[in-house]
């Protein structure tokens, strides 16, 4: 059984046709390769959780993890990193549940706006995420590009190794940084959101 099987059989639940925010905003997954959808909010462990809208796992080598926040209003970027690593954590733990072996993963992660205020796409584009130590940008677009149009014109993500021998705390491993943060910690204006900065 493939990885996206097992996943799709774990959390059937979850399972969802498309990546969609209601009838406002679609992320249209056209990939070639084998693909699954989950609906964030239902793949997400408690409601406690923040969540993004989608989590896309595309079969290839190495296995394209996409984790995909949409929005069809006014948008908080800090909230958006905020779902985007919850989500991304809990996608990374269900990869590593599924095979004894390593395997590789790159990661995607993507916001979609119908359209975007120059402050919001400035935050989105000084968002850095470190996974195992290692940076990866968010890629923001608008929601008229297709899942295949996005992964060919932004460059490569970062891969990771999952599915090691042993327990990996994927909650600790995954970090957001920004440009701000250091600003964070020592002005005044800034002190609410750095709690979100350092999660």
């Amino acid at each position: 059984m493939s990885i996206i099987d097992t996943i799709r059989e774990k959390h059937s639940t979850a399972v969802v046709p498309r990546c969609s925010e209601g009838d406002y905003c679609e992320l249209v997954v056209n990939n070639s390769e084998p693909h699954l959808i989950l609906k964030g909010e239902l793949f997400r462990t408690s409601a406690q959780h923040r969540a993004a809208d989608c989590v896309i796992f595309i079969e290839g080598n190495p296995l394209t993890l996409a984790v995909v926040e949409l929005k069809s209003r006014t948008m908080d970027p800090y909230r958006v990193a905020s779902q985007l690593k919850s989500s991304l954590i809990r996608a990374l733990e269900a990869l590593q549940m599924c095979k004894p072996e390593q395997r590789k993963c790159e990661i995607r992660l993507i916001v979609l706006a119908t359209r975007w205020s120059p402050s919001a796409y400035r935050v989105i584009q000084n968002t850095r995420f470190k996974v195992n130590r290692k940076k990866c940008s968010i890629i923001p677009e608008k929601y008229e590009h297709s899942l295949a149009e996005i992964l060919s014109e932004w460059s490569s993500g970062l891969c990771v190794g999952v599915g090691q021998a042993g327990e990996i705390e994927w909650s600790q491993r995954v970090k957001i940084v920004t440009q701000h943060t250091e600003l964070a910690r020592s002005q005044s204006i800034w002190a609410p959101l750095a709690h979100l900065l350092e999660e």
